[in-house]
């Protein structure tokens, strides 16, 4: 079942965000626990390092959505406390809303702001999400499309 993003989701304007692009914690963290260039991380960015980590340059849009997607984890943990990391960290069944919750915040900000979303491949992202594994390619496809038909803009009312 598709998971449905709170209905008060902040505007960019209400996120404060700053871009960090060095220092030793950063460097481990790339170095040994990420293979994307572009990431951010809820745990390290709100409770040890007041900071947000993208690589310089980048389409701004992507990387508020990605924001989005991380600040829905945010939500999540000031909402549960301490049972969101380890229900992220050892229930597939917990994982699985949270991130759900949070691409669904990163697609519907991309499709809102006239970004041309691969239901696709971003299911094959969402389903190859590494060890964390949570959702077959197939029911992320049907999802990913069910978000992007909700956030596009509807037909104007008649004048």
């Amino acid at each position: 079942m598709p998971t449905v993003v709170p209905d008060i989701m902040p505007s960019m304007s209400e996120i404060k965000y700053n871009i960090h692009r060095e220092g030793p914690v950063w460097q481990f963290i790339h170095r040994f626990f990420m293979k994307s260039p572009t990431f951010a991380i809820t745990l390290f960015s709100h409770i040890f390092l007041p900071s947000w980590y993208f690589e310089e340059g980048g389409d701004e849009i992507e990387k508020q959505a990605l924001l989005l997607h991380e600040v829905e984890h945010v939500r999540q943990w000031q909402r549960e406390g301490l049972s969101f990391i380890a229900g992220y960290l050892f229930s597939a069944k917990k994982r699985r809303i949270y991130e759900l919750e949070g691409f669904n915040a990163q697609i519907s900000h991309l499709v809102k702001n006239g970004r041309s979303v691969d239901a696709e491949g971003w299911a094959d992202s969402i389903s190859d999400y590494s060890i964390m594994s949570f959702i077959g390619a197939d029911e992320a496809a049907a999802i990913v499309r069910q978000w992007v038909g909700e956030s596009e803009p509807g037909p104007k009312p008649p004048e």
